[in-house]
């Protein structure tokens, strides 16, 4: 007869423990490992809205209606606030399958300013690089409406909800090359 082997041990017991274990440790890790908060805060649009109370009130006027009122982008409109938004390069717009979304006088802009093959918009690297793009795309019904400050009071804005360090008369026409647009 051949001798007897210890029999199988059960892991029934283990995993319990080894789950609480694991928790243990994540909960003690967790807030090491935890992401700040995405922007824009709430502090942080407030903060903005203070210091670009013209740059609020235009960006709701005539933004808000394409980008959100969070500035989140709706549509084919991207987003120009949190994670992602003012990239430094051009990414490809992706067109939605709903024509409800495509705005006909954006699309002939782009048609007659976009050598084909070029990126369709100049890198943002600096608040000037914003005002220019606002300047040159911002719908042609709207334009006789917003003069080049508001452009300026809505880039100030954008910039400091994004938590850009802008000097205390926001971007104007003789510091916007010298205030850096943020990444994220």
């Amino acid at each position: 007869m051949a001798p007897a082997r210890d029999a199988p041990r059960s892991r029934r017991g283990a995993a319990p423990a080894a789950l609480a274990v694991s928790l243990a440790l994540g909960d003690a890790l967790l807030p090491a490992c935890s992401l700040p908060p995405q922007r824009p805060t709430d502090a942080d649009l407030l903060a903005a809205s203070a210091a670009a109370p013209r740059g609020v009130q235009t960006f709701a006027t005539f933004c808000a209606p394409c980008h959100g009122k969070r500035g989140q982008g709706v549509g084919e409109a991207p987003p120009v606030l949190g994670p992602g938004a003012l990239p430094e390069f051009p990414r490809d717009a992706v067109p939605t399958r709903n024509s409800l979304y495509r705005d006909l006088q954006q699309m002939q802009i782009d048609s007659q300013t976009r050598p084909v093959g070029f990126p369709w918009r100049a890198p943002f690297r600096n608040a000037e690089d914003l005002v220019s793009f606002l300047a040159l795309h911002l719908a042609k019904a709207q334009r006789g409406e917003v003069r080049p400050e508001d452009d300026r009071a809505v880039v100030t804005y954008l910039l400091a909800a994004q938590g850009a360090a802008l000097p205390s008369e926001g971007v104007t026409a003789e510091n916007a090359r010298s205030i850096p647009v943020p990444h994220f």
